[in-house]
C-alpha cells in the first residue's frame, strides 16, 4: 500500500503539536517516515469512504505511532519547545479521587479488552482514531425473508 498521506501533509497537520527539526531535539523526517511506515502495517485502506476521510485517519494513526516510538526512543533530548513530548503516554483515566471526591469513567470494553485497539488509547492520537474507527468496526445487518433450509433433510453420506 502507498501512504495516503505524506510527510508534508503530516508537518501541515501537525504544526503544532511536535517540532519538527534535523537533530536529535526534534523530530525529524526519519521518524516520520518510520511511523508512517508503522501506521501502514494497522491501516486498512478499505474502511474509509473517500481519499480525505482516509488520509484524515492515516494522519492521526501516524501522529500515534510516531509518540509512541519517540516515548519508546526515551523521548526528545530536553528542549524548552517540546517539553509537551518528554511525558509519557497518555493511559485512560478510569477512576480518580481528590480527598472526598471521586470520578469514575466508564471505558468500553470492546476497547479495553483487545489486544489490537487497547493500545490506541495511550495517547491523544490514537484516541482520535479509535473515534474515526469505531463506528466503522460495526457491521450492518438486515434480515431478508426466505423460506427455512436448516434441516439436514436430503442430506446424504458419501461412502
Amino acid at each position: 500500500m502507498t501512504a495516503p498521506a505524506t510527510i508534508a501533509e503530516f508537518k501541515t497537520k501537525f504544526a503544532r503539536q511536535f517540532a519538527y527539526g534535523s537533530e536529535a531535539d526534534s523530530i525529524m523526517d526519519g521518524d516520520l517516515e518510520s511511523a508512517m511506515a508503522d501506521a501502514e502495517v494497522m491501516f486498512n485502506p478499505g474502511k474509509w469512504v473517500n481519499d480525505a476521510e482516509m488520509k484524515l485517519a492515516f494522519l492521526y494513526l501516524s501522529a500515534h505511532f510516531l509518540r509512541v516510538n519517540t516515548e519508546s526512543a526515551g523521548g526528545l533530548m530536553p528542549a524548552p519547545t517540546n517539553a509537551g513530548m518528554e511525558s509519557m503516554t497518555d493511559d485512560p483515566v478510569v477512576s480518580k479521587s481528590v480527598g472526598g471526591v471521586s470520578v469514575n469513567y466508564a471505558l468500553p470494553p470492546s476497547v479495553t479488552e483487545s489486544p489490537v485497539l487497547a493500545p490506541f488509547m495511550s495517547t491523544p492520537f490514537g484516541k482520535i482514531y479509535l473515534q474515526f474507527l469505531a463506528p466503522k468496526l460495526t457491521g450492518v445487518m438486515m434480515v431478508i425473508g426466505g423460506s427455512n433450509d436448516t434441516s439436514v433433510t436430503g442430506y446424504r453420506e458419501q461412502s
